[in-house]
């Protein structure tokens, strides 16, 4: 199969429709860190068969590959690598650095993030390996693009201008993650009717609409991240092993900042939830925040 071959307004509808779209700077680490494309992350050509199953888990995703310019020939390289590795969607910018610069469009500097500054996690004490990339406190929320139970693309854009909890968990199959549901589901709507509850997981829509329905669930927004791992990715949330996501509690402010971030570290324990409502009551405003009793829920 040919490699396709992109242009740069090609780039930018690709990138406007989708948020999911993964950009892969392909030249060597200095000239990364140097300058890239806003967004993109670097895995230079001579580390890709080594690197694209930690950085790339999900070989659905759409990627784009680019280097330096027109003459420069390791994006098609890395393209057709990726292609022969069983990557389904990979498009070649041949324009590159050079095209990208001319039209003024966004570039960055800096290092790329890497792996090893995601957290540790464990199955029942076993490690596993979170990829993706890493948020922080007071940075930017990244955007993400997910499905919801009708398989309606559903994106962080569609709920600006409000406070968000986002939630993430392995599988509504499994009693942590049906009672972190329902957790929020009961506490967040009673406490702060105006924040949005958004739970994300890998499960099928039809089966987080079943779940919704048997548990009468409809303060939760329950989505499902399993078509691109975008959330998984954009939050370093994916788990390498299972491909699964991470349990985790995330609050943006209103302006789409990260507030707060729990990640669980043994996966199978529960979020600490009188934290997490803690630090949403801060986020939120300012008054006591009443006792509740997380042992009655089920």
């Amino acid at each position: 199969m040919d490699v396709k071959v992109i242009t740069r307004n090609e780039l930018l509808e690709i990138i406007k429709k989708n948020k999911a779209v993964i950009i892969v700077d392909v030249l060597d680490r200095s000239s990364y860190q140097k300058e890239h494309i806003k967004e993109a992350i670097s895995i230079p050509l001579s580390e890709l068969a080594e690197s694209a199953a930690k950085c790339l888990p999900n070989k659905n995703s759409t990627i784009v590959v680019y280097c330096g310019s027109f003459e420069c020939s390791a994006s098609t390289k890395a393209a057709e690598a990726l292609m022969s590795m069983g990557y389904l969607n990979v498009m070649d910018y041949k324009g590159g650095l050079k095209d990208y610069r001319e039209a003024h469009l966004p570039m960055e500097s800096g290092s790329a993030k890497k792996e090893t500054q995601l957290p540790s996690v464990t199955f029942q004490g076993s490690p596993l390996t979170l990829v993706g990339r890493k948020i922080t406190v007071n940075g930017p929320a990244p955007n993400f693009v997910v499905v919801n139970e009708a398989m309606n693309r559903v994106t962080l854009d569609d709920f600006k201008g409000k406070v968000k909890i986002l939630t993430s968990f392995l599988s509504l199959d499994t009693p942590v993650c049906d009672l972190q549901v329902k957790a929020f589901n009961q506490n967040v709507a009673t406490l702060y009717p105006e924040v949005v509850v958004l739970g994300i997981s890998k499960d099928l829509p039809f089966a987080q609409r079943r779940f919704c329905i048997l548990n009468h669930i409809d303060q939760v927004t329950v989505l499902s991240d399993y078509q691109h791992s975008s959330f998984g990715i954009n939050y370093g949330l994916l788990i390498k092993e299972n491909n699964l996501l991470a349990r985790a509690v995330i609050i943006l402010d209103a302006n789409d900042n990260v507030r707060y971030i729990q990640i669980i570290d043994e996966v199978t324990h529960a979020p600490n939830y009188e934290e997490a409502l803690d630090q949403l009551n801060k986020v939120v405003h300012s008054s006591p925040l009443p006792k509740i009793d997380y042992a009655s829920i089920h």
